[in-house]
């Protein structure tokens, strides 16, 4: 069932990102832009400092890449040790955080850090193909209101980073898990240093991505505390019914 709505929700997602796209409101990039300028974050030197490192720019990219595949594992191992009410917990969050997302890139539409910089091509030589510009033909088709082909959908938001926020609620769900959570922590610690060049997120997305996912989380576990002594209360009254019943007979 958490594989049907996650599937389900993640294909409504996709269409409200692209109708949100297609708009002829101004890019805030720049505000984006004066964001990390204000962290002190220079993005074209830090994409650059990794792009140094070919090892590290090739892990950096396996780990971005394994978020499709952490979304189909990680409910399967929670359904494998029996942990239903994480699983639960979970995809709520999931949803959740896709929620506010969506709403917080239809206020703030941005094309990302390459579209804005237009750094040297060379840039991102070490990350393959596609780094921080997969998404650009797209969103400018979009933009245009220019009909094209979609063979291959790609992800939109620029601003919060979804793949922080799910890294965030990936490593979650895993938690004291043996032999299990480390690994996935490292990995999602690593899938969020890769939005920056693979994603061509703004360092300020990447903290936007980490609220997005501390809210999802705090208001998901606030909500299951509301509904916990209403379903204690429910099970106590079918309890104290059946003992009637029973003293009845």
């Amino acid at each position: 069932m958490a594989y049907v709505f996650i599937t389900m929700f993640s294909i409504g997602l996709l269409l409200i990102t692209y109708l949100a796209t297609a708009t002829s409101r101004p890019l805030l990039d720049s505000y984006l832009a004066a964001g990390d300028a204000t962290l002190g974050f220079d993005w074209i030197a830090f994409v650059r400092l990794l792009n140094s490192h070919p090892t590290v720019a090739y892990w950096l990219s396996v780990a971005y890449g394994s978020l499709y595949m952490q979304v189909l594992v990680l409910p399967a191992i929670l359904v494998l040790t029996a942990r239903s009410a994480r699983l639960e917990e979970f995809t709520a969050q999931f949803g959740l955080a896709g929620f506010l997302t969506c709403l917080i890139m239809i206020v703030v539409p941005a094309a990302g850090t390459f579209d804005f910089y237009h750094p040297a091509p060379d840039l991102l030589s070490s990350f393959g193909p596609g780094a921080s510009t997969r998404h650009l033909e797209q969103l400018h088709q979009l933009r245009m209101l220019k009909p094209f082909l979609i063979e291959h959908p790609e992800g939109l938001v620029t601003f919060p980073s979804f793949h922080t926020a799910l890294a965030v609620i990936f490593a979650y769900s895993m938690r004291g898990i043996r032999y299990i959570a480390l690994p996935v922590y490292a990995l999602n610690a690593m899938l969020i240093l890769a939005t920056l060049p693979q994603g061509g997120h703004y360092l300020v997305d990447v903290v936007a991505g980490l609220a997005v996912a501390a809210m999802s989380i705090k208001s998901v576990s606030w909500i299951a505390r509301i509904r916990m002594p209403r379903q204690v209360r429910s099970e106590n009254d079918q309890s104290s019914q059946r003992l009637v019943e029973f003293g009845r007979g």
